[in-house]
């Protein structure tokens, strides 16, 4: 769950646990992947191939990773545990990253047990500098009061911030320097640098500042136009990276030098650092790791990043090393805590992978990605190239990608496996172009390591022709009253046109319009009023559309002047549930993706001393949403492989990551995600509101054991698939405007669609 946790203490901590990552080198020049490649046969050898090191064990709170002079590596780190505070200490690795020693003595070892490190480097000569503040039991305490109370003292005096140097000989020494002060008082900076001419580089939230340390005194301010992402400093010249490409600042005068590096298809994010040859930039994001030349003109890729783990989704890179040897170090974080992927040139494996597998989809998948960058990892050999048809930066249409890729598929060709969601799959399987994935997928569901109802979704005549990686939850929260008489679409109408009549003022749901109501409503009506074959049930959907506008007459009637305006757009289940919480709508509704949508409605349900769950209800009963639907071409020549991906992408690994995308089909991963997020002693999160001017804070708890398990076991049992076709969608909408506008009647709109969608099924 994101945590805005209750405790103030942790909100001041934040921003503070950025990992800064300092490089000193030797002379000693790296190898390069560049220049003639090995060649075995006809197959051009040689490239880099990815391996996880273990990051120490014990640390899951780092200030920082250090590459220093003599080549070795050493972490600070400590334990994270939220309102307490645990000892700092270095552990060191001579041979790489592949091990870790924990040094038990070091000038850390007699801070104060209160002691939070907020920033820490090296400079070439081997000084270490750190930056620490004092959180006493006094203090801490009043900042939980204040945030119980949601009022902070006009009088309260943060601790100050300690600025620190270590000699190489353990000699300490406090420096003074004269730092630019936050809102609250407190020195401003998110990590900080030092320069070859013994300056420090600060940086804060976007901006980068350098103070002589002899003086304490602030030199230069470097303002670049599009801000500061990140840094470098090499000699006498600070590479600040600002939008999609490097600007080059003197240090001494602090004036940019009118030079700039491009980064074209930079992704954002990721990490720089100088290389080992102190002559080039070295850089690594989701697309790979790259070299620039200080007196070149062009960024090489050295590694792939769709070949490694650097583009799935829960990597998020912290800092890259280039080593002696020519081996690449990354270190990246995520929801597991740390990692050290290690990159080594391997002169025996071909250059350009082999065998080629395509993966195709009409929108992202971040669990997809997770899976591919697993699977490749252990796969070498093999490149996976994975098109998403309906990018952001083209111009096709939904429609327009279905029929191109029909079109292959009943030719004999298209991509290996396919992501089924919006495709017509039906229709694929009823023409053969599926193939069976019961060898693989059916011994997982018949152990109990999947959902074997959701699992089996796509199974028919003893073969499976598709399994849902994922599955949304249509759900309703509401007072007793509705969830216990509300049991389809109907009998919901009813109540929304009663509490209508009792209260004019009120608000029964966030979103309103008729095309809103529709796609709310869509999935747990549609099994009701569409055929097997596409078509539609004229009587069923007229009667879909008849209720639909009964709520939509019901709540559109609200007065315009209503005090608490919402996004058209619908809000998410934590901004709902702190909505109904505060007497704002009397509904939250909508289709869930992830437990996390379950703690702020339960909350609420809390808060105001009466309320449920239930599964949304509609003209069909216990509906689940198949998603990230996997299927394999019967036409390709990587059924292996193809089916190997799948049981990655179904594996706890993948699906212990919460993208947000779907609730797990894998049993342990689906458990776990019901587990609080929370550590003992935190409790949880606040959410503000301001309401006539006055601010109102809502404490926001994980479900209890109970509720929890209440709500799983109805989640598990859900039995009836209901997926969307875009297509139908838009039809719907495009049919019904008129007869929500009082021009048609319902019966008309339903004959319109119906006849649309008969040509649409034709093609």
């Amino acid at each position: 769950m994101k945590k805005f946790g209750k405790r103030l203490l942790a909100f001041l901590l934040a921003g503070s646990l950025g990992l800064l990552s300092a490089c000193s080198g030797s002379d000693t020049p790296a190898q390069s992947s560049s220049g003639d490649v090995p060649k075995a046969g006809n197959t051009a050898m040689g490239r880099y191939i990815e391996e996880e090191y273990a990051w120490p064990q014990e640390v899951t709170r780092s200030a920082g990773m250090f590459r220093l002079s003599d080549g070795s590596l050493r972490v600070l780190g400590s334990i994270f545990d939220p309102g307490t505070f645990h000892p700092w200490y270095f552990y060191s690795s001579k041979d790489g990253g592949k091990s870790w020693q924990k040094e038990e003595e070091s000038p850390l070892s007699n801070l104060d047990s209160d002691a939070f490190i907020q920033a820490a480097t090296y400079d070439r000569e081997g000084n270490f500098y750190f930056t620490y503040t004092v959180y006493s039991q006094e203090f801490q305490d009043i900042l939980n009061e204040a945030m119980s109370t949601g009022e902070i003292p006009e009088d309260l005096t943060y601790p100050p911030d300690h600025h620190m140097k270590v000699a190489p000989d353990g000699t300490m020494t406090e420096l003074s320097i004269e730092m630019d002060k936050d809102s609250m008082g407190r020195d401003a900076f998110t990590g900080y640098q030092i320069a070859d001419n013994g300056d420090m580089v600060v940086e804060n939230y976007g901006t980068l500042a350098s103070y002589d340390l002899a003086s304490g005194k602030k030199k230069n301010s470097f303002v670049p136009q599009n801000g500061v992402d990140d840094y470098l400093l090499i000699g006498g010249t600070v590479y600040i990276v600002s939008g999609n490409e490097i600007v080059l600042y003197d240090l001494e005068s602090g004036e940019a030098t009118g030079e700039t590096i491009p980064m074209e298809g930079y992704s954002g994010g990721g990490a720089l650092s100088v290389g080992e040859d102190q002559k080039s930039i070295v850089r690594a994001d989701s697309t790979g790791i790259y070299r620039y030349l200080l007196d070149g003109s062009v960024w090489e890729q050295i590694v792939e990043g769709s070949l490694t783990s650097l583009g799935m989704p829960s990597v998020h890179i912290g800092s890259i090393f280039e080593m002696e040897n020519g081996d690449f170090l990354v270190r990246s974080s995520g929801d597991d805590g740390y990692q050290l992927l290690h990159y080594t040139f391997s002169a025996d494996t071909p250059a350009v992978p082999t065998e080629e597998m395509n993966v195709y989809s009409l929108s992202d998948s971040s669990t997809l990605r997770q899976a591919i960058g697993l699977y490749q990892r252990e796969h070498p050999e093999l490149r996976i190239n994975f098109t998403v048809a309906l990018d952001p930066d083209t111009a096709i249409t939904a429609s327009d990608a279905i029929r191109s890729l029909n079109t292959e598929l009943l030719a004999g060709k298209g991509p290996d496996l396919l992501v089924l969601d919006s495709l017509p799959i039906d229709s694929y399987i009823e023409k053969g172009v599926l193939s069976d994935l019961s060898s693989a997928v059916s011994p997982l569901a018949q152990s109990g390591e999947l959902l074997e109802n959701i699992a089996n979704t796509y199974s028919k005549d003893g073969k499976l022709f598709a399994v849902p990686a994922r599955f949304g939850v249509p759900e309703l929260w509401g007072p007793s009253e509705l969830i216990d008489s509300a049991k389809d679409l109907s009998s919901f109408a009813d109540w929304v046109v009663a509490e209508h009549e009792r209260n004019p003022q009120a608000r029964a749901l966030i979103r309103m319009k008729p095309e809103q109501l529709i796609s709310d409503f869509y999935y747990t009506c549609a099994p009701a009023w569409r055929d097997e074959d596409g078509s539609i049930k004229e009587a069923e959907f007229e009667k879909f559309l008849t209720d639909i506008k009964r709520i939509a007459d019901a709540v559109q009637e609200i007065p315009a002047d209503y005090p608490y305006p919402f996004d058209d757009e619908g809000t998410n289940f934590l901004w709902g549930g702190v909505y109904w919480a505060n007497g704002l709508v009397n509904t939250v509704l909508g289709l869930s993706q992830t437990t996390e949508d379950l703690a702020s409605p339960d909350a609420a349900a809390t808060y105001r001393g009466d309320g449920k769950f239930a599964i949304l209800p509609g003209q069909a009963q216990n509906v689940y949403v198949p998603q990230t639907l996997l299927g394999i071409n019967q036409n390709s020549t990587q059924q292996e492989n193809a089916l190997g991906l799948i049981e990655t992408v179904l594996s706890y690994e993948v699906q212990k990551n919460d993208f947000e995308d779907g609730y797990c089909l894998n049993i342990k991963a689906l458990d776990e995600s019901a587990l609080t997020p929370y550590e003992e002693g935190d409790d949880g999160m606040q959410a503000p509101l301001y309401i006539d001017g006055e601010e109102k804070i809502f404490q926001i708890i994980w479900p209890s054991d109970e509720t929890m398990a209440g709500i799983m076991e109805k989640i598990k049992g859900l039995s009836t698939p209901s997926t969307a076709d875009p297509v139908l969608l838009q039809m719907i909408l495009d049919e019904t405007k008129d007869f929500f506008a009082g021009a048609k009647t319902a019966g008309e709109a339903t004959a319109a669609l119906v006849q649309r969608t008969q040509a649409y099924l034709a093609e």
